[in-house]
């Protein structure tokens, strides 16, 4: 709980620098204190529904490219399961490899994942 109030606590902070934000710098940050070391599985779950609420580009990227799959696919919670998921479509999407079968449904889908603004 305190370490989710400190993430969000965080996250308003930043909005205000969005820079530092959407920075590699705290993808690696957050990584290494709270994914790689944890002190428990709820830090790393907590962790992991902080990064999946970023929806800055070079942030995702960063994420999915580089840390994503260092990840113990054996051994990953149902929060970082999320975190992946909610990766793989936003940079997938992105790049251009999704094709979209039925758009309604497609639609009624990404709302629920991604921030529409970073789409349009």
């Amino acid at each position: 709980m305190q370490l989710r109030l400190r993430l969000d606590f965080l996250r308003s902070m930043t909005r205000n620098f969005s820079v530092y934000w959407s920075s590699t710098d705290l993808v690696d940050t957050l990584w290494d204190s709270l994914v790689v070391d944890p002190i428990g599985p709820q830090e790393q779950d907590e962790t992991f529904s902080a990064l999946e609420s970023n929806q800055d580009y070079t942030f995702v990227m960063h994420l999915y490219d580089k840390r994503l799959p260092t990840l113990d696919i054996a051994a990953i919670s149902h929060k970082a399961w999320l975190c992946v998921r909610q990766s793989f479509l936003f940079v997938n999407w992105h790049r251009g490899n999704l094709t979209v079968v039925r758009l309604l449904a497609w639609l009624l889908y990404l709302q629920t994942l991604v921030d529409w603004r970073t789409i349009f």
